[in-house]
Protein backbone atom coordinates (compact mmCIF):
# COMPACT_ATOMS: atom_id res chain seq x y z
CA UNK A 1 0.00 0.00 0.00
CA UNK A 2 1.19 3.53 -0.77
CA UNK A 3 2.94 4.96 2.32
CA UNK A 4 1.29 8.36 1.94
CA UNK A 5 -2.16 6.74 1.67
CA UNK A 6 -1.46 4.59 4.75
CA UNK A 7 -0.45 7.68 6.73
CA UNK A 8 -3.63 9.47 5.74
CA UNK A 9 -5.82 6.48 6.62
CA UNK A 10 -4.12 6.23 10.03
CA UNK A 11 -4.67 9.95 10.57
CA UNK A 12 -8.38 9.63 9.71
CA UNK A 13 -8.80 6.79 12.21
CA UNK A 14 -7.08 8.81 14.94
CA UNK A 15 -9.21 11.82 14.03
CA UNK A 16 -12.48 9.86 14.27
CA UNK A 17 -11.41 8.20 17.49
CA UNK A 18 -10.54 11.55 19.03
CA UNK A 19 -13.90 12.98 17.96
CA UNK A 20 -15.67 10.06 19.66
CA UNK A 21 -13.58 10.46 22.82
CA UNK A 22 -14.20 14.20 23.03
CA UNK A 23 -17.91 13.86 22.39
CA UNK A 24 -18.30 11.19 25.05
CA UNK A 25 -16.44 13.09 27.82
CA UNK A 26 -18.68 13.77 30.78
CA UNK A 27 -18.87 16.94 32.79
CA UNK A 28 -18.91 16.98 36.55
CA UNK A 29 -19.55 19.47 39.36
CA UNK A 30 -18.38 22.98 38.51
CA UNK A 31 -17.51 26.07 40.55
CA UNK A 32 -15.84 29.05 38.83
CA UNK A 33 -15.87 29.90 35.14
CA UNK A 34 -12.59 31.27 33.73
CA UNK A 35 -14.01 31.74 30.23
CA UNK A 36 -13.56 34.92 28.22
CA UNK A 37 -15.17 35.54 24.84
CA UNK A 38 -12.68 38.25 23.86
CA UNK A 39 -10.39 37.56 20.90
CA UNK A 40 -6.70 36.92 21.57
CA UNK A 41 -3.81 36.84 19.11
CA UNK A 42 -1.68 39.09 16.93
CA UNK A 43 -2.73 42.20 14.99
CA UNK A 44 -4.17 40.14 12.13
CA UNK A 45 -6.15 37.73 14.33
CA UNK A 46 -7.57 40.50 16.50
CA UNK A 47 -8.03 42.92 13.58
CA UNK A 48 -10.14 40.30 11.75
CA UNK A 49 -12.28 39.88 14.91
CA UNK A 50 -11.18 36.28 15.43
CA UNK A 51 -13.12 35.00 12.40
CA UNK A 52 -10.63 32.18 11.79
CA UNK A 53 -12.57 28.90 11.84
CA UNK A 54 -13.23 28.90 8.09
CA UNK A 55 -9.88 30.47 7.13
CA UNK A 56 -7.08 29.41 9.53
CA UNK A 57 -4.34 30.54 7.15
CA UNK A 58 -1.71 31.45 9.78
CA UNK A 59 -0.51 30.28 13.20
CA UNK A 60 -3.28 31.94 15.22
CA UNK A 61 -5.85 30.56 12.81
CA UNK A 62 -4.48 27.07 13.51
CA UNK A 63 -5.26 27.62 17.20
CA UNK A 64 -8.94 28.03 16.25
CA UNK A 65 -8.96 25.32 13.58
CA UNK A 66 -6.01 22.89 13.51
CA UNK A 67 -6.84 21.85 9.93
CA UNK A 68 -5.58 25.18 8.59
CA UNK A 69 -1.83 24.59 8.09
CA UNK A 70 -2.42 21.75 5.62
CA UNK A 71 -4.82 23.67 3.35
CA UNK A 72 -4.78 27.46 3.67
CA UNK A 73 -1.30 28.28 5.01
CA UNK A 74 0.91 29.41 2.13
CA UNK A 75 4.35 28.22 3.30
CA UNK A 76 5.06 28.94 6.94
CA UNK A 77 4.15 31.60 9.49
CA UNK A 78 6.12 32.84 12.50
CA UNK A 79 4.39 35.13 15.00
CA UNK A 80 5.31 36.89 18.23
CA UNK A 81 2.73 39.26 19.67
CA UNK A 82 2.26 41.19 22.90
CA UNK A 83 -0.61 43.43 23.94
CA UNK A 84 -2.04 45.41 26.84
CA UNK A 85 -5.66 44.60 27.72
CA UNK A 86 -8.18 46.54 29.80
CA UNK A 87 -11.21 44.37 30.64
CA UNK A 88 -13.74 45.33 33.33
CA UNK A 89 -15.56 41.99 32.86
CA UNK A 90 -12.60 40.13 34.34
CA UNK A 91 -10.49 42.81 36.05
CA UNK A 92 -11.27 45.65 38.41
CA UNK A 93 -11.66 49.02 36.73
CA UNK A 94 -8.32 50.67 36.03
CA UNK A 95 -6.35 47.41 36.10
CA UNK A 96 -4.68 46.25 32.89
CA UNK A 97 -2.81 43.07 32.10
CA UNK A 98 -0.30 42.02 29.47
CA UNK A 99 -0.89 39.27 26.95
CA UNK A 100 1.88 37.36 25.17
CA UNK A 101 1.50 34.85 22.36
CA UNK A 102 3.94 33.24 19.96
CA UNK A 103 4.02 30.37 17.53
CA UNK A 104 5.08 28.96 14.20
CA UNK A 105 3.13 27.02 11.55
CA UNK A 106 4.42 25.02 8.58
CA UNK A 107 2.90 23.65 5.37
CA UNK A 108 4.40 20.52 3.77
CA UNK A 109 2.28 20.31 0.58
CA UNK A 110 -0.16 17.65 1.82
CA UNK A 111 0.20 18.18 5.57
CA UNK A 112 0.91 20.87 8.14
CA UNK A 113 1.77 21.49 11.76
CA UNK A 114 2.07 24.29 14.28
CA UNK A 115 3.52 24.81 17.76
CA UNK A 116 3.21 27.79 20.06
CA UNK A 117 2.47 29.40 23.39
CA UNK A 118 -0.30 31.73 24.60
CA UNK A 119 -1.97 33.05 27.74
CA UNK A 120 -5.64 33.19 26.68
CA UNK A 121 -7.11 34.16 30.05
CA UNK A 122 -6.38 36.35 33.09
CA UNK A 123 -8.78 37.48 35.79
CA UNK A 124 -8.91 39.00 39.28
CA UNK A 125 -11.42 38.09 41.99
CA UNK A 126 -13.12 40.76 44.17
CA UNK A 127 -10.57 39.95 46.90
CA UNK A 128 -7.67 40.71 44.55
CA UNK A 129 -6.68 37.12 43.78
CA UNK A 130 -5.35 36.77 40.25
CA UNK A 131 -5.49 33.63 38.12
CA UNK A 132 -4.34 33.00 34.60
CA UNK A 133 -4.13 30.24 32.01
CA UNK A 134 -1.02 29.50 29.96
CA UNK A 135 -1.05 27.01 27.11
CA UNK A 136 1.64 25.21 25.11
CA UNK A 137 -0.03 24.17 21.88
CA UNK A 138 0.64 21.85 18.94
CA UNK A 139 -1.45 20.88 15.92
CA UNK A 140 -1.14 18.46 13.00
CA UNK A 141 -3.19 18.23 9.80
CA UNK A 142 -3.53 16.27 6.53
CA UNK A 143 -5.08 16.86 3.11
CA UNK A 144 -7.57 14.42 1.58
CA UNK A 145 -9.99 14.24 -1.38
CA UNK A 146 -7.57 15.68 -3.93
CA UNK A 147 -6.59 18.59 -1.66
CA UNK A 148 -10.16 19.71 -1.04
CA UNK A 149 -10.51 18.46 2.54
CA UNK A 150 -8.17 19.07 5.48
CA UNK A 151 -8.49 17.38 8.88
CA UNK A 152 -6.61 18.58 11.93
CA UNK A 153 -5.91 17.62 15.53
CA UNK A 154 -4.73 19.97 18.27
CA UNK A 155 -3.42 19.41 21.77
CA UNK A 156 -2.59 21.92 24.49
CA UNK A 157 -0.86 21.59 27.83
CA UNK A 158 -3.03 24.07 29.77
CA UNK A 159 -1.61 25.41 33.02
CA UNK A 160 -3.78 27.40 35.43
CA UNK A 161 -1.90 29.57 37.94
CA UNK A 162 -3.62 30.61 41.18
CA UNK A 163 -2.33 31.48 44.67
CA UNK A 164 1.18 30.38 43.75
CA UNK A 165 -0.04 26.95 42.63
CA UNK A 166 -0.18 25.39 39.16
CA UNK A 167 -2.96 23.10 37.91
CA UNK A 168 -2.39 21.27 34.61
CA UNK A 169 -4.90 19.84 32.19
CA UNK A 170 -4.57 18.52 28.64
CA UNK A 171 -6.97 20.18 26.21
CA UNK A 172 -7.69 18.85 22.75
CA UNK A 173 -9.51 20.15 19.69
CA UNK A 174 -10.34 18.84 16.24
CA UNK A 175 -11.08 20.68 13.04
CA UNK A 176 -11.86 20.36 9.34
CA UNK A 177 -11.77 22.62 6.28
CA UNK A 178 -13.37 21.98 2.89
CA UNK A 179 -12.61 24.02 -0.22
CA UNK A 180 -15.34 24.70 -2.77
CA UNK A 181 -14.78 26.30 -6.23
CA UNK A 182 -13.53 29.89 -6.30
CA UNK A 183 -11.99 29.35 -2.84
CA UNK A 184 -15.14 29.41 -0.77
CA UNK A 185 -13.99 27.51 2.31
CA UNK A 186 -16.14 26.04 5.06
CA UNK A 187 -14.63 25.12 8.40
CA UNK A 188 -15.70 23.47 11.63
CA UNK A 189 -13.88 22.87 14.91
CA UNK A 190 -14.72 21.45 18.30
CA UNK A 191 -13.03 21.82 21.67
CA UNK A 192 -14.42 20.02 24.74
CA UNK A 193 -14.97 21.74 28.05
CA UNK A 194 -12.14 21.69 30.57
CA UNK A 195 -12.24 21.25 34.35
CA UNK A 196 -9.12 22.07 36.35
CA UNK A 197 -8.92 19.88 39.48
CA UNK A 198 -10.03 21.37 42.83
CA UNK A 199 -7.50 23.69 44.48
CA UNK A 200 -6.67 23.96 48.17
CA UNK A 201 -9.99 25.76 48.71
CA UNK A 202 -11.98 23.07 46.90
CA UNK A 203 -12.69 25.28 43.88
CA UNK A 204 -13.01 23.86 40.36
CA UNK A 205 -12.21 26.20 37.44
CA UNK A 206 -14.01 25.50 34.17
CA UNK A 207 -14.10 26.28 30.47
CA UNK A 208 -17.21 25.43 28.38
CA UNK A 209 -17.51 23.22 25.30
CA UNK A 210 -16.98 25.12 22.07
CA UNK A 211 -18.31 24.23 18.62
CA UNK A 212 -17.39 26.71 15.90
CA UNK A 213 -18.42 26.88 12.24
CA UNK A 214 -17.00 29.33 9.73
CA UNK A 215 -17.02 30.44 6.12
CA UNK A 216 -14.34 32.32 4.22
CA UNK A 217 -13.78 33.58 0.69
CA UNK A 218 -10.29 34.10 -0.71
CA UNK A 219 -10.88 35.99 -3.95
CA UNK A 220 -7.23 36.54 -4.83
CA UNK A 221 -3.84 37.04 -3.17
CA UNK A 222 -4.79 40.51 -1.88
CA UNK A 223 -8.22 40.01 -0.29
CA UNK A 224 -10.07 37.57 1.99
CA UNK A 225 -13.18 37.81 4.12
CA UNK A 226 -14.28 35.43 6.86
CA UNK A 227 -17.12 34.86 9.30
CA UNK A 228 -17.65 32.39 12.12
CA UNK A 229 -20.22 31.43 14.73
CA UNK A 230 -19.04 30.09 18.08
CA UNK A 231 -21.50 27.94 20.05
CA UNK A 232 -20.68 27.53 23.74
CA UNK A 233 -22.19 24.73 25.76
CA UNK A 234 -24.24 25.24 28.95
CA UNK A 235 -22.75 24.94 32.43
CA UNK A 236 -24.53 24.18 35.70
CA UNK A 237 -23.71 25.51 39.19
CA UNK A 238 -20.98 27.79 37.85
CA UNK A 239 -20.31 31.43 38.79
CA UNK A 240 -18.14 34.09 37.22
CA UNK A 241 -14.71 34.20 38.91
CA UNK A 242 -14.47 38.01 38.77
CA UNK A 243 -18.08 38.49 39.95
CA UNK A 244 -19.14 35.43 42.01
CA UNK A 245 -22.63 36.88 42.42
CA UNK A 246 -23.25 36.28 38.69
CA UNK A 247 -24.27 32.76 37.66
CA UNK A 248 -23.11 31.42 34.30
CA UNK A 249 -25.85 30.46 31.88
CA UNK A 250 -27.27 26.96 31.89
CA UNK A 251 -28.23 27.40 28.21
CA UNK A 252 -26.05 27.35 25.09
CA UNK A 253 -24.79 30.74 23.90
CA UNK A 254 -23.45 31.98 20.59
CA UNK A 255 -20.98 34.60 19.35
CA UNK A 256 -20.79 35.91 15.79
CA UNK A 257 -17.53 37.13 14.19
CA UNK A 258 -16.90 38.91 10.88
CA UNK A 259 -13.55 40.12 9.55
CA UNK A 260 -11.56 40.90 6.45
CA UNK A 261 -7.93 41.29 5.35
CA UNK A 262 -7.06 43.51 2.38
CA UNK A 263 -3.65 44.34 0.94
CA UNK A 264 -4.36 47.96 0.13
CA UNK A 265 -0.91 48.80 -1.20
CA UNK A 266 1.79 46.74 -2.86
CA UNK A 267 5.04 47.84 -4.42
CA UNK A 268 8.39 46.11 -4.74
CA UNK A 269 9.77 45.52 -1.24
CA UNK A 270 6.87 47.34 0.40
CA UNK A 271 3.24 46.48 1.13
CA UNK A 272 0.48 47.48 3.53
CA UNK A 273 -2.34 45.29 4.85
CA UNK A 274 -5.57 46.54 6.39
CA UNK A 275 -7.64 44.43 8.80
CA UNK A 276 -11.14 45.20 10.04
CA UNK A 277 -13.95 43.35 11.77
CA UNK A 278 -16.56 43.13 14.49
CA UNK A 279 -17.94 40.53 16.90
CA UNK A 280 -20.48 40.30 19.68
CA UNK A 281 -19.13 38.99 22.98
CA UNK A 282 -21.74 37.12 24.99
CA UNK A 283 -21.13 37.53 28.74
CA UNK A 284 -22.80 34.18 29.58
CA UNK A 285 -24.14 35.86 32.73
CA UNK A 286 -26.98 38.29 33.45
CA UNK A 287 -24.61 41.10 32.47
CA UNK A 288 -25.14 42.54 29.00
CA UNK A 289 -23.00 41.35 26.14
CA UNK A 290 -20.85 43.85 24.30
CA UNK A 291 -20.21 44.65 20.66
CA UNK A 292 -16.53 44.80 19.64
CA UNK A 293 -15.05 46.74 16.74
CA UNK A 294 -11.59 45.68 15.62
CA UNK A 295 -8.96 46.92 13.22
CA UNK A 296 -5.30 46.70 12.34
CA UNK A 297 -2.64 48.04 10.01
CA UNK A 298 0.48 46.16 8.92
CA UNK A 299 3.37 47.64 6.95
CA UNK A 300 6.31 45.66 5.62
CA UNK A 301 9.27 47.48 4.11
CA UNK A 302 11.45 44.73 2.63
CA UNK A 303 11.64 41.98 5.32
CA UNK A 304 10.82 44.14 8.38
CA UNK A 305 7.27 44.12 9.75
CA UNK A 306 5.50 46.82 11.78
CA UNK A 307 1.86 46.54 12.83
CA UNK A 308 -0.67 48.03 15.22
CA UNK A 309 -4.14 46.80 16.13
CA UNK A 310 -7.04 47.52 18.44
CA UNK A 311 -10.13 45.78 19.80
CA UNK A 312 -12.57 48.24 21.35
CA UNK A 313 -15.81 47.59 23.28
CA UNK A 314 -17.58 49.02 26.37
CA UNK A 315 -15.27 48.31 29.31
CA UNK A 316 -12.72 46.66 27.06
CA UNK A 317 -9.67 47.67 25.04
CA UNK A 318 -6.92 45.53 23.58
CA UNK A 319 -4.08 47.56 22.06
CA UNK A 320 -1.36 45.67 20.16
CA UNK A 321 1.98 46.82 18.79
CA UNK A 322 4.12 44.25 16.95
CA UNK A 323 7.60 44.62 15.46
CA UNK A 324 9.11 41.68 13.69
CA UNK A 325 10.52 40.25 10.49
CA UNK A 326 9.19 38.24 7.58
CA UNK A 327 11.49 35.24 7.99
CA UNK A 328 10.63 33.85 4.56
CA UNK A 329 11.58 37.13 2.84
CA UNK A 330 14.74 37.42 4.95
CA UNK A 331 15.83 33.92 3.90
CA UNK A 332 15.22 34.88 0.29
CA UNK A 333 17.40 37.96 0.75
CA UNK A 334 20.13 35.69 2.15
CA UNK A 335 19.65 33.35 -0.84
CA UNK A 336 18.64 30.48 1.47
CA UNK A 337 15.04 30.11 0.30
CA UNK A 338 13.64 29.63 -3.23
CA UNK A 339 12.97 32.78 -5.13
CA UNK A 340 9.91 33.01 -7.34
CA UNK A 341 9.02 35.25 -10.21
CA UNK A 342 7.41 38.12 -8.29
CA UNK A 343 3.89 39.20 -9.20
CA UNK A 344 3.54 42.59 -10.83
CA UNK A 345 3.00 45.19 -8.08
CA UNK A 346 -0.71 45.55 -7.39
CA UNK A 347 -0.32 49.25 -6.63
CA UNK A 348 -2.91 51.04 -4.51
CA UNK A 349 -6.32 49.50 -3.76
CA UNK A 350 -6.20 46.45 -6.09
CA UNK A 351 -9.56 44.98 -7.07
CA UNK A 352 -10.66 43.01 -3.98
CA UNK A 353 -13.48 40.98 -5.57
CA UNK A 354 -11.71 39.93 -8.76
CA UNK A 355 -11.40 36.12 -8.65
CA UNK A 356 -7.84 35.32 -9.61
CA UNK A 357 -5.67 32.24 -8.98
CA UNK A 358 -2.33 33.83 -9.84
CA UNK A 359 0.38 33.36 -7.18
CA UNK A 360 -1.95 31.27 -5.01
CA UNK A 361 -0.75 27.89 -3.64
CA UNK A 362 -1.69 25.05 -6.01
CA UNK A 363 -3.92 23.40 -3.36
CA UNK A 364 -6.11 26.54 -3.40
CA UNK A 365 -6.44 26.65 -7.17
CA UNK A 366 -9.25 25.18 -9.26
CA UNK A 367 -7.05 25.19 -12.38
CA UNK A 368 -3.40 25.23 -11.24
CA UNK A 369 -2.16 24.59 -14.78
CA UNK A 370 -3.53 28.00 -15.82
CA UNK A 371 -2.30 30.01 -12.83
CA UNK A 372 0.86 32.10 -13.10
CA UNK A 373 3.22 31.14 -10.28
CA UNK A 374 6.69 30.03 -11.31
CA UNK A 375 10.09 29.51 -9.75
CA UNK A 376 12.77 32.08 -10.45
CA UNK A 377 14.88 30.55 -13.27
CA UNK A 378 17.98 31.83 -11.47
CA UNK A 379 17.17 29.89 -8.29
CA UNK A 380 19.79 27.32 -7.30
CA UNK A 381 19.13 23.57 -7.44
CA UNK A 382 19.12 23.56 -3.63
CA UNK A 383 16.42 26.26 -3.56
CA UNK A 384 14.31 24.46 -6.15
CA UNK A 385 14.55 21.25 -4.11
CA UNK A 386 13.22 23.08 -1.06
CA UNK A 387 10.30 24.48 -3.05
CA UNK A 388 9.38 21.05 -4.38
Amino acid sequence: MNTSLLQKMTFVLIFLGTMNLLASSKAFANDYSIWSGAVRGDVRAVGMAGAATGLADDYFGAVSNPAGPALTLEDFDLQLSSSTIHDTYHFNSGTDFSNLAMGVAFNFEDSGLSVGYANPFDSVSPTGEQIGVREYRATGSFLLLEDHLALGLGLADAQLFESGLTHQQLRGNVGALYRFPDRFIVGISYSPGTHFAPDSQGRVFTLPDLLSVGLSWITNRTFRVASSFDFYGPEADVVNFHSPNLWVTTHPSVQAHLGMAYQILEYKHFYTNLFAGSYFENSRTLAEGRLHFTGGLEMQPWFMNFSVGIDQAPGYQNFIVDVGADVQELLRVLNLYPKEVPPPPAGVFPKPFEINEDWMPARLQDHPEDAFHTIDPEASDFQKTILK
